[in-house]
């Protein structure tokens, strides 16, 4: 059973998606939070997998508060929704470290597919938004520490800033979890980066336009 907090100002947009929720066997519905003090006393205080939170709310909660919480409880799993179509409001929710970024105006379908998605540690992004939120996330133009990643590096670096874990981008590439783990250490070196939390942070922190995605074969 997926475990989920709403944390939804709007009570029937609330109302709306516990309904949706509810309706599927293998989810159910923890906790509702109102405001940004009920949100992290359910985030610390009830267990659950996955947390649905809307866009203004988990920016009132902020993102160093964000990050504590998330170090208190890693497991969990965070789902913004929001209003914006903007893939810009998509990027800076994943620089709170969320797992996933829907609409409002998703589907139940495509709902209950973002919870089950980031319940299991992949990310889920609105499909009409995902290619381009994928780009915003990775790097900024100025920040050219990049600059001396392989093409492959560069590959699961970009990968490791929507948020996919090791064995996911394994997957994705086709390569073992032994080879994902040398991708990263050489890019940790490269970029000269303390550890793993450190590589993730500085990956979902950054923007970089197309025109600085270029890497040595």
């Amino acid at each position: 059973m997926i475990n989920v907090i709403v944390a939804e100002p709007n009570v029937i947009l609330r109302a709306g998606i516990r309904s949706v929720l509810e309706r599927h066997a293998s989810i159910a519905v923890a906790a509702e939070a109102l405001t940004a003090d009920q949100f992290r006393t359910a985030f610390l205080e009830v267990p659950h997998d996955v947390v649905i939170v809307e866009m203004d709310l988990l920016k009132s909660v902020g993102s160093a508060a964000m990050w504590e919480l998330r170090r208190a409880r890693p497991a969990s799993r965070i789902l913004v929704h929001s209003y914006e179509k903007d893939p810009a409001f998509g990027a800076e929710a994943f620089r709170f470290g969320v797992t996933g970024y829907i609409t409002n105006d998703c589907s139940s379908m495509d709902l209950t597919a973002a919870v089950t998605s980031v319940a299991a540690g992949r990310p889920f992004i609105t499909p009409l938004l995902g290619d381009d939120v994928a780009k915003a996330v990775c790097f900024r133009a100025t920040n050219q520490a990049h600059a001396s990643l392989s093409k492959r590096e560069l590959q699961v670096f970009k990968m490791l800033a929507i948020g996919l874990d090791d064995r996911s981008v394994a997957t994705q590439m086709g390569k073992s979890l032994d080879t994902i783990d040398t991708y990263r250490k050489q890019i940790m070196a490269k970029m000269e980066l303390p550890g793993c939390s450190e590589l993730t942070r500085h990956a979902i922190s950054q923007t970089l336009s197309r025109k600085g995605m270029s890497a040595r074969p």
